[in-house]
């Protein structure tokens, strides 16, 4: 059983130790966002070579041109009315804290992914188990397997481009977006009944992607191996596995929160020795507390939850 007094190698216990660590990476994490809003606003953002920075702003301008635009969210170049209130609209929905987190965890999956393509050669797009899925007899995990397929493909393609369509955004962040219209222009967005119509939920890539780890019911700890799983499917199994937002599991994947990620693969069942490999495969550089060996899931889930 853990031991909550037991000593690491610097003298305090594991869980003194695990929540110290803790708060100095919430301590990082809560900079993120002030740090993000600034660079983007410097007119020397791009020159720091940040793709990531690079993929938000690109991103804001494209869903600014999309609810612009006269045409159902398909911009066209160049249209004077939708170019002169770009620039304004991509400002406010980047003060949005919410659509910049979602933002920002777009970009670091994208980032993740294409790490994950050099090495250990995962295919964005179709993971070893997201094939095994596709080639299933079960008619509801094939159904479930081909949707996502085919919404990771269009997501590639998307984000390669630093678009993001609409229809893909969360209905909460769709709402705000379409709010954040009426700040630059007073009828809001042109086509915001089309826009709305055309809208499910349900059809977003995030929701097909969590309808997946809800098929495998107790096999979902399956979606946990990073390196069979694909970087956006074990993003989401995390996510509905703890509980936690998908956005906050996708700022925990990034160099200084692994022990936020290895806590939640822990809570999320994994073994802690496997749960140091997803963290290996991620950041081979990557030191982790004496001690996480003793822990269960529900200690695990204590602490994040402590954090929170």
């Amino acid at each position: 059983m853990f031991d909550p007094l037991a000593r690491t190698s610097n003298g305090l216990s594991i869980t003194d130790t695990v929540r110290a660590a803790l708060a100095r990476d919430d301590a990082l994490a809560d900079t993120v966002q002030p740090i993000l809003r600034h660079l983007i606003a410097s007119d020397h953002g791009p020159l720091f070579g940040d793709a990531i920075i690079a993929q938000i702003l690109g991103t804001s301008q494209d869903l600014s041109r999309q609810l612009l635009s006269r045409h159902a969210g398909r911009p066209v170049a160049g249209e004077p009315f939708v170019e002169e209130r770009v620039g304004a609209l991509g400002d406010v929905l980047l003060d949005d804290p919410a659509l910049l987190a979602h933002l920002h965890g777009q970009a670091l999956e994208w980032h993740v992914c294409a790490q994950l393509q050099d090495a250990p050669a995962l295919d964005p797009v179709i993971s070893p188990l997201l094939q095994a899925f596709v080639a299933s007899h079960e008619p509801s995990l094939n159904g479930a397997a081909l949707k996502v397929l085919a919404a990771q493909t269009r997501w590639r393609q998307s984000s390669r481009r630093m678009q993001l369509p609409l229809q893909e955004l969360p209905a909460d962040l769709l709402q705000a977006a379409l709010v954040a219209t009426r700040a630059v222009t007073p009828i809001g967005s042109p086509c915001e009944p089309q826009i709305r119509q055309a809208y499910d939920e349900g059809a977003t890539r995030i929701a097909l992607l969590a309808r997946l780890v809800t098929e495998l019911g107790t096999d979902a700890i399956t979606a946990l191996d990073l390196s069979r799983a694909g970087g956006s499917l074990f993003v989401s199994a995390v996510a509905q596995q703890t509980g936690q937002d998908r956005d906050r599991v996708l700022r925990s994947i990034v160099a200084g929160q692994s022990l936020r990620l290895a806590l939640s693969l822990i809570a999320a069942g994994m073994p802690v020795a496997m749960a140091q490999q997803q963290i290996v495969t991620l950041h081979p550089d990557a030191m982790l507390p004496d001690g996480l060996a003793g822990l269960t899931s529900g200690e695990a889930a204590a602490l994040l939850a402590g954090a929170a």
